[in-house]
């Protein structure tokens, strides 16, 4: 098993039973989108896509949806 596991294992103890299990995976939804999104503007994996108006309307909308959530 990966460091990354152990660590989203561990947060998931510490933090759904304050945030909800909900909010916390819309939270891990919208930050990987977000992060996807900068990986693609900055050509970080040799493929690069500038961010346009879909893109930040769509990650926008994530956010919403977090907000909505909690």
């Amino acid at each position: 098993m990966g460091l990354d596991r152990r660590l989203l294992r561990s947060h998931l103890l510490v933090l759904v039973p304050g945030l909800g299990a909900a909010f916390f995976i819309a939270l891990l939804v919208a930050g990987q989108m977000i992060g996807s999104i900068a990986f693609d503007h900055f050509g970080l994996l040799d493929v690069e896509h500038p961010i346009d108006l879909p893109r930040v309307i769509g990650a926008t909308l994530l956010v919403v949806g977090v907000v909505l959530i909690r």
